[in-house]
C-alpha cells in the first residue's frame, strides 16, 4: 500500500519520506505547501542511492504541466550544483538527460507511452490527443 503523506513540517519526518525508496511516495497537500520540493529531494536521494540509475529510469508523475516543468527545472539545477561540487560526469549527463525524462503529467505520460508503443497498442503512430 502506497502510504499518503503530506509534506512533512519538521526535518526528521521530511528527512523520512525523502529517503525513503523502498516505496512508492504520494503527496497529498495544497498549494505553496511544498511538494515540488520534496519530490526533488526524493528524485535526488534516489539518484545518489542507486549510481546505476538515469533520469531516464524514473518515473515522476505531477498533476499539472506547470508542476513538472519546474520539477525538471530544479532537478537541473541541483545537478549542475553537484556537477560543480563533485566535478562528476554523471551529475552533467543527469541533468542533460532531464531534458527527455519521464517527468510529466498523468496524462502526458500515458501520451508519451503510447506513441513510444503505437503500433504494438494498434494505434496510428500520429494520433492526438483532444485536450478538453
Amino acid at each position: 500500500m502506497t502510504p499518503n503523506l503530506r509534506p512533512p513540517a519538521d526535518h526528521q519526518a521530511r528527512t523520512q519520506a525523502t529517503q525513503g525508496i523502498d516505496r512508492d511516495l504520494f503527496l497529498d497537500a495544497g498549494a505553496g505547501a511544498g511538494k515540488t520540493s520534496l519530490l526533488v529531494d526524493h528524485y535526488l536521494h534516489i539518484l545518489e542511492a542507486t549510481p546505476s540509475l538515469s533520469p531516464l529510469d524514473i518515473i515522476a508523475a505531477t498533476f499539472t504541466k506547470k508542476a513538472a516543468g519546474e520539477m525538471k527545472e530544479r532537478l537541473r539545477e541541483k545537478c549542475r550544483e553537484l556537477a560543480a561540487r563533485e566535478s562528476g560526469d554523471r551529475w552533467r549527463r543527469a541533468a542533460r538527460e532531464l531534458e527527455t525524462a519521464p517527468i510529466d503529467t498523468i496524462h502526458g505520460l500515458c501520451s508519451r507511452f503510447l506513441h513510444d508503443s503505437a503500433i504494438a497498442a494498434g494505434l496510428d503512430p500520429g494520433f492526438g490527443v483532444i485536450e478538453g
